[in-house]
């Protein structure tokens, strides 16, 4: 975690109505970037996409990446920014029930497992994925990768 710089201080001379002067200390404050472990930033980006999903809502999905993310959707994809692939894809949809595994994390990386069953055009299709993911200290997303498959009907995720 980076050290808060020193707060940097300034004082300003102001004329008051009654012709005297006042002298005002203003002191300015940087704002305070706090690190974030993988694991919060990891659970944050679930949390973002479970609420945005459900709601067919890119905002809280979009909220999570930095502006220079690099975003794949799928390996055989061009790459396009997080904003024009959740507005597309959400878009597409008529309703969806996602869900996302505990994430796998190491350093500043993490792997989260997502299976979603999801209406579009009319057709109930189930997703399964996994997303690997690369934060930054203040947990913004900054490299995002998927690979994921999709079949039609409802296909329950098989356990252990």
């Amino acid at each position: 975690m980076r050290p808060a710089p020193a707060a940097k201080s300034a004082s300003r001379t102001v004329s008051s109505a009654s012709g005297g002067t006042n002298t005002t200390s203003l002191r300015f404050t940087p704002p305070i970037i706090t690190a974030v472990t993988t694991e919060a930033a990891a659970k944050r980006w679930i949390d973002g996409w479970l609420r945005g999903w459900r709601a067919l809502d890119p905002e809280p999905v979009v909220a999570l990446y930095a502006d220079e993310c690099f975003f794949l959707s799928h390996p055989f994809r061009e790459h396009e920014s997080p904003r024009e692939y959740v507005k597309r894809a959400l878009g597409e949809e008529e309703w969806a029930e996602p869900w996302f595994g505990e994430p796998l994390v190491d350093g500043d990386r993490a792997a989260v497992e997502s299976w979603a069953f999801v209406r579009e055009d009319g057709k109930d299709v189930t997703l399964a994925g996994t997303s690997l993911l690369r934060f930054r200290e203040d947990g913004q997303c900054v490299e995002q990768r998927d690979a994921w498959a999709v079949e039609e009907g409802r296909i329950e995720r098989r356990e252990p």
